[in-house]
């Protein structure tokens, strides 16, 4: 996993979870927002290790979609909003 893609994709979060739109729920010791960077597409099926293809999620978040019952269509929500978020800063640009 590429730093420099976690260290994008965490500070374009800016400390809220992208999936749920909450605060993160802690700080590091460094005090940076805590947030697990999260492959849309798992690099494990063939996803890329882009910004594109991530999101900053908060524990709990990211656990529910690894393992919930309703893993996969909340995986396709994510992968939704996220495209549409960066279609959004495409245009703004």
């Amino acid at each position: 996993r590429d730093p420099k893609v976690v260290a994008y994709t965490e500070a374009r979060a800016n400390g809220i979870c992208e999936r749920c739109d909450e605060p993160a729920p802690f700080h590091r010791p460094d005090e940076t927002p805590f947030l697990e960077v999260h492959h849309i597409v798992p690099l494990a099926t063939g996803g890329s290790d882009e910004v594109s293809n991530t999101a900053a999620l908060c524990p709990n978040c990211h656990r529910e979609l690894h393992h919930g019952a309703n893993a996969s269509a909340h995986q396709e929500t994510l992968r939704k909003k996220m495209s549409d978020a960066e279609v959004r800063t495409d245009a703004s640009h």
